[in-house]
């Protein structure tokens, strides 16, 4: 790209950014508490824009929030109105400029990503959670006496008091092992599905009026006439809403006879849900009632107008059992923040509106032993990521303004098995990658993300040699410019460096409410981003990348001066991190050249026994393969008994010496003989992905022996079934209880030895 088209492109890159601030990183928040003046606390937003909190509102005082959000929106309607028209008539300009140039005869220049316990067997590695103690919803679940299981529409109910098989079914509404997650809760099952209602729905999402389960599925072995099934009644598939989330609680007592207890619907999609003690938290966004008419909101009338009709029940979450609405919480249970403008004189024009709020509603459900008593606490805004310690959860929500990305911070408190209830919020600079950048330490919230300077991007200049025109062309000096700015030759190429970073922030409640940033680290992986994050105790390990893979050991014993300690480069990075004791991390990742080629698969082992000097000390790469852990963490188990880690991997076909570029390190391991595929059908599979290649990947589930002594593939095991769609033998999860070793695929559960495992016996679904 020249100079000059950079320049030009700037502003309307500003511009862009600051037009998707008012929509997307004003996010709403609220307080607790009131200052000593009585007004409610406000937080200092980027550019030193205060934010106003309000909380604990009347009815009436709710709907006027709702209405001066509307008023926000106008002004924001009317920036970009005016901004499409300026845009517009530079396109019409710099069309006509080209056209004049062509008459001339210049040749214009090319513009240059479970805790499961209980049960009567020893549950040792159950869902892989972030958090001790705090159970993450998934597809599969044990309690050491029993497996449960979500695979395409159906729940599947194993007992291991005897011969493993499917004992028992349950057919649900929609494709569960999809977009739905579960909790193993004594006799029960409590399941979150995503449902959808009147309107368009999304591609490859299940249509609501089309019978659901496993029609046409022959018999398994395990599916016979002695197995039970039974499916929600027809009443009960009502929703209401355009889109919900469906939860169901499923007796389970009976392991051959799961049975429907109670249901609802709750408007908005599930962001996701946490269980301490039994205690459920959902966290559910929903739009608000005046969604649809913002846009066209552009004064104050249009505001009020498209205010009437609406009440404040409108304005609440709603839940629906078999058809009835109703409302939950009240008024006093959401909490909301007008638009925020910027001080007036600010000498920064059409800039004149920091905020304006989210038309969307977030909302943390307590669900206690009944679905009746559903308890909300609300905010409107929106939603990203949930973490949850045992005692707190918080929601964060990234958005964009003229100083680059930043992350609002709502904490509530979950102590006990009580409603939810908010503590305070508070703002970052940067991204967050996923709940594992999030770690609590008492009161204390410590955050890794990935900070962003749009300025630095903008005024960045990429260098270009200057190369001869070709024979009768214009020398490059010589090209009229755009605008008033003429094309300058470059003559001294140079790297351009993104201007992203990573940051740690340590944020603390003050009184008024609002969480305050009391300690941070920044210059993590200059140019990079973060692409995991590990906290053990008072030691954060991050990881960024862009070329090589720095692994960062940092001290939060002081978290008031947290200290980058020790720092490692290597080729390749790292997207998750388990500790695995002794003073050991296993990094799961990609590997790359040293000019930052990705070339596959790689897992580590760091040691971090000294934080000053951390040292990869195995790595075990396979060439042109991957795997889902980096995505879903879910699908990782770490057996501390064998010292074995699980995991998916796929391999994209045969690999050679060529496949393994110099610096990879990985040449030692390649395999000798082809890694195996297997013919696909030229026919779509019912129910599966048409193939898009003639050879689908191999996959399978490998255990690695991991430690200080090495990193050694113990097993590769499969579910293969003789069926014809590879896509449903892939293992996606697996657990271990006592000392057998579960996989589970879309074909059945896979049972072998932990200590020696073997080919899988298949329980078959």
């Amino acid at each position: 790209m020249s100079q000059s088209t950079q320049t030009q492109d700037a502003p309307g890159r500003r511009h862009r950014a600051l037009v998707a601030a008012a929509v997307a990183a004003a996010t709403v928040l609220l307080a607790a508490a009131c200052t000593d003046s009585g007004d409610p606390p406000e937080l200092a937003g980027p550019g030193e824009v205060a934010i106003g909190l309000r909380t604990d509102l009347s009815c009436e005082e709710l709907l006027e929030a709702a209405e001066a959000d509307l008023a926000g929106f106008a002004v924001q309607n009317r920036m970009a109105a005016a901004t499409d028209e300026m845009l517009s008539d530079r396109s019409t300009a710099m069309d006509a400029d080209a056209a004049e140039s062509a008459e001339a005869g210049i040749a214009a220049a090319p513009a240059a990503g479970g805790d499961d316990s209980g049960g009567t067997g020893e549950v040792v590695a159950g869902t892989n959670i972030a958090e001790s103690g705090v159970d993450e919803g998934d597809i599969l679940k044990t309690d050491g006496s029993r497996i449960v299981a979500l695979s395409g529409t159906t729940l599947r109910v194993v007992g291991l008091d005897g011969t493993p098989a499917v004992d028992g079914t349950l057919v649900l509404p929609g494709d569960v092992s999809q977009f739905g997650e579960m909790f193993l809760r004594g006799d029960e099952v409590v399941l979150m599905i995503p449902v959808w209602g009147d309107g368009d729905l999304p591609v490859g999402l299940p249509d609501p009026e089309t019978p659901t389960g496993d029609e046409g599925a022959e018999p398994g072995p395990s599916t016979g006439p002695d197995a039970q099934s039974s499916s929600p009644t027809a009443d009960t598939d009502v929703v209401p809403f355009r889109q919900g989330t469906r939860i169901l609680r499923v007796d389970i007592s009976d392991v051959s006879s799961p049975q429907l207890v109670e249901q609802s619907v709750v408007e908005g999609d599930l962001v996701a849900s946490r269980m301490v003690d039994g205690t459920i938290r959902a966290v559910v966004r929903s739009p608000m009632a005046y969604a649809e008419q913002m846009w066209s909101v552009v004064d104050a009338d249009d505001a009020e107008e498209a205010m009437e009709g609406i009440t404040a029940e409108d304005l609440l979450p709603r839940a629906s059992e078999g058809g009835e609405v109703r409302t939950l919480g009240d008024c006093s249970d959401m909490a909301v923040v007008p638009p925020a403008q910027r001080p007036t004189g600010t000498d920064i024009g059409w800039q004149s509106v920091a905020y304006a709020p989210e038309p969307n509603t977030v909302t943390v459900l307590t669900i206690g032993e009944s679905l009746a008593d559903m308890a909300p606490v609300s905010v409107s805004g929106m939603a990203d990521i949930v973490y949850a310690s045992v005692d707190s959860l918080y929601v964060t929500n990234t958005g964009w303004s003229g100083e680059g990305p930043h992350t609002f911070v709502h904490r509530f408190d979950t102590t006990g098995a009580d409603p939810a209830t908010y503590t305070g919020s508070g703002l970052v600079p940067g991204t967050p990658l996923n709940q594992y950048s999030l770690s609590a330490e008492g009161d204390q919230l410590r955050i890794v993300t990935t900070t962003e300077d749009p300025v630095a991007f903008e005024d960045e200049v990429i260098e270009v040699p200057a190369v001869d025109p070709p024979d009768g062309g214009i020398p490059i000096d010589e090209l009229p410019g755009i605008g008033d700015e003429p094309v300058e030759e470059l003559t001294e190429p140079r790297e351009w460096v993104p201007p992203t970073e990573g940051r740690l922030t340590v944020l603390e409640p003050a009184s008024d409410g609002t969480l305050t940033e009391i300690g941070s680290v920044d210059d993590l992986g200059i140019g990079e981003r973060v692409q995991s994050v590990r906290f053990i105790g008072d030691m954060a390990y991050v990881v960024t990348f862009r070329q090589t893979d720095p692994l960062y050991a940092i001290d939060l014993s002081d978290p008031t001066d947290p200290t980058a300690l020790g720092e490692l480069k290597i080729t390749g990075f790292s997207e998750y991190l388990h500790p695995i004791g002794d003073g050991l991390l296993l990094g799961i990742g990609r590997e790359a050249t040293e000019e930052g080629f990705d070339t596959g698969f790689k897992a580590s082992v760091f040691d971090v026994t000294d934080p000053t000097n951390p040292t990869e000390i195995h790595k075990w790469v396979v060439p042109n393969a991957w795997s889902e852990v980096g995505s879903d963490p879910h699908s990782f188990t770490w057996d501390p008994v064998a010292g074995h880690a699980i995991f998916p991997l796929r391999e994209e076909g045969p690999v050679t010496i060529a496949d393994c570029p110099p610096g990879a390190g990985c040449v030692e391991i390649l395999p000798t003989e082809p890694i195996p595929t297997k013919p696909i059908p030229t026919e779509p599979v019912p129910g599966g992905p048409r193939p898009a290649t003639p050879e689908a990947p191999a996959s399978s589930a490998v255990v690695l022996a991991a430690g200080a002594d090495g990193l050694t593939e113990v097993a590769r095991l499969s579910h293969s079934s003789g069926s014809v769609d590879e896509w449903l033998e892939q293992i996606r999860r697996s657990v271990v209880i006592d000392r057998d070793l579960w996989t589970m695929s879309h074909t059945g559960l896979g049972l072998t030895d932990a200590d020696q495992p073997g080919d899988p016996a298949l329980v078959a679904f």
